[in-house]
This record gives C-alpha cells, sequence and structure tokens, in this order.
C-alpha cells in the first residue's frame, strides 16, 4: 500500500513538473499562437509583396476585405522588391498583435523607387481560430498618384 501511495506521488509529481516545463517553454503558449501569428503575419506580407493580393486578402479580416481588394486594384503598376519587420507587439494575451512593415517598391510608369510603411493590425478570430489582419495600405494609392513619371 505504501508502494502504491509513494508511485501515485511520484507521477502526479512528474505530471506537474512536465507541465510546469511545458508551460515555461511555451511561454504559457500552449495552443501555439504566437507561431500561428507569427506564420500568418509573414505569409501575409510576402504575399503583398510578390504582389499575390489575392492570397494576401485571405488573411485579412472579412470586415475590411472588400476594401482592401478595392484599393489593392490600384496597385497594378507597384512592383515591391523587398520588405522589412521593424517592429512587432503581440498581447500577452495573444489575442491581438500590431506589425510595423517597410515596403520596399518601384512605380512601373515612373520607374521611380518608394518606401511605404505599413501598420497591421493584427486579431485572433475565436470562431476560425485564424488570425487576421486589418492592413494599413490604405493610404498608399493616394501617395503613389502624387508621383509623376
Amino acid at each position: 500500500m505504501l508502494q502504491r501511495a509513494g508511485a501515485l506521488a511520484l507521477g502526479t509529481w512528474l505530471v506537474f513538473a512536465t507541465g510546469c516545463g511545458l508551460m515555461r517553454l511555451t511561454d504559457g503558449d500552449i495552443l501555439g499562437r504566437r507561431a500561428d501569428f507569427d506564420d500568418a503575419q509573414k505569409r501575409y506580407t510576402q504575399s503583398v509583396r510578390w504582389g499575390d493580393l489575392e492570397k494576401a486578402a485571405s488573411y485579412v479580416d472579412p470586415k475590411e476585405r472588400d476594401s482592401f481588394e478595392n484599393e489593392t486594384q490600384l496597385l497594378a503598376d507597384v512592383r515591391f522588391t523587398d520588405w522589412d519587420l521593424q517592429h512587432v507587439d503581440v498581447a500577452p494575451d495573444l489575442k491581438s498583435a500590431t506589425a510595423v512593415v517597410i515596403y520596399h517598391a518601384y512605380l512601373e510608369r515612373a520607374l521611380t523607387e518608394i518606401s511605404y510603411r505599413e501598420k497591421q493590425t493584427w486579431s485572433f478570430d475565436e470562431t476560425t481560430h485564424t488570425w487576421v489582419v486589418t492592413p494599413g495600405l490604405a493610404d498608399l494609392p493616394r501617395m503613389l498618384g502624387k508621383v509623376t513619371p
């Protein structure tokens, strides 16, 4: 009986210690939301960079998607060449995040190089268990309209 109680205590301690170790390794993010955010943010940004705006739209918050598609139709003349992630801030509860990206691009009609700063506002959609972005590209078409060949 004493051996059984000792084995039970040891088993309970091992489960607890393993759980604490897992929590420490994942910073409490046992669902992997931070890794999912990093992946979604990178895929969205790369889709914009490569001009695959249809794919980028799949990461956009459904409430913002029509607006995003209308705005990006005005970017047919833009060729993105690179991007730099300047800053990421993920909320401790892993339900929201902000990323600041600098895109480097040129206009085909003017062969003018530009840099554009996008503030991406991300939120975790509890219904679909995915990260969605409210993009910050709205000013880009207006900015491009000021560039003359």
